[in-house]
């Protein structure tokens, strides 16, 4: 039996709240449907379940008046594998977004309340904005051949962009409903406030052994996807290996990362992606966010495509992949 895979991706544009779905032949709707299904293998690998276990105890733990597993760890697996059943079913909508007008910030979630049992949760109607000035550069490399391997870092960038939005980030709103943000205890040094954590950071140290950060490539030009390093729990940045990464698009996953060279002060380099945080006081990201809520009646009306998951793994080594697709 064919192994098919459903998603729903759409482009915003700068001005206004108008929603258009990418063709399901679109070099966009291919190129992302792959970064999400590299980011959904890494989340339902044995590490990445396990990380969103600690993920759960962890805010059980520290939640005040919380008790939903008592620090039993396989009460928290009950919990973390229907929630990923769930998001293999009814993935989040996926939109390319050119509200988004830093190139620092990779993508965001936006938490929505939501009300019922957790079998009810709907990851569909949440929705998982990304980058489109980074989109359109991942798409610009994909047609240049001699940048093939610049095509599979963007791949790498938007699969690890989508686990820490379609996974922890996601992964906290159902958990609470939506109601409710991230102890201040969870995240990853240098992240979070006094107030909020970062269930994103806290989530890639557990499983990828540290933060993922893209810095400035002096020698490349404006359309690069910039180099990709992990920050430690020391606050140390490390290369992250080349091969690793194609490996990685190979869906061989290693965990922790690998790295390689030494480490290198992260203020010496020019950040120029990361993924988003749960807590912003910036106005700008505020009104962005505040934002994502004109959309939502939009998106519900979104049909998705349903695509063969043979064909979609192909994509890292071969971009111009035609993906078989129905409408559902």
């Amino acid at each position: 039996m064919m192994d098919t895979r459903t998603f729903i991706i759409a482009a915003r544009p700068t001005q206004g709240s108008r929603i258009t779905e990418y063709p399901s032949d679109s070099i966009e709707f291919a190129h992302i449907a792959s970064a999400i299904s590299i980011a959904l293998a890494m989340l339902e690998s044995e590490q990445g379940t396990a990380a969103l276990r600690d993920l759960a105890l962890g805010y059980d733990d520290q939640r005040l008046g919380s008790c939903m597993f008592s620090k039993d760890a396989e009460a928290a697996y009950l919990f973390v594998r229907p929630f990923l059943q769930l998001l293999r079913l009814n993935f989040p909508i996926v939109v390319v977004d050119d509200t988004i007008h830093t190139q620092d910030c990779l993508g965001y979630h936006e938490r929505a309340v939501w009300t019922g049992a957790r079998e009810s949760f709907n990851p569909r109607a949440q929705g998982i904005h990304l980058n489109g000035s980074r989109v359109r550069d991942m798409t610009y490399a994909a047609q240049r051949p001699e940048q093939i391997h610049r095509f599979r870092m963007f791949q790498f960038l938007f699969a690890t962009t989508i686990v820490h939005e379609a996974g922890a980030h996601l992964f906290i709103t159902y958990m609470t409903n939506g109601r409710v943000n991230t102890p201040p205890q969870i995240t990853a040094p240098g992240f979070g406030t006094r107030l909020v954590g970062e269930s994103g950071r806290f989530y890639e140290l557990v499983l990828f052994g540290g933060t993922t950060e893209f810095y400035r490539d002096s020698q490349q030009d404006d359309r690069q996807a910039g180099v990709p390093h992990q920050i430690d729990a020391d606050e140390r940045a490390w290369r992250i290996s080349p091969v690793f990464i194609d490996a990685v698009c190979r869906y061989e996953f290693t965990f922790p990362f690998i790295r390689e060279g030494g480490a290198i002060d992260p203020s010496a380099m020019q950040s120029m992606g990361r993924n988003s945080d749960e807590h912003t006081t910036n106005p700008r990201d505020l009104a962005l966010l505040s934002q994502q809520r004109a959309v939502r009646p939009t998106l519900a009306q979104l049909r998705g495509h349903q695509v063969n998951f043979a064909q979609v793994k192909q994509v890292p080594f071969n971009p111009a992949t035609n993906l078989s697709v129905i409408v559902v």
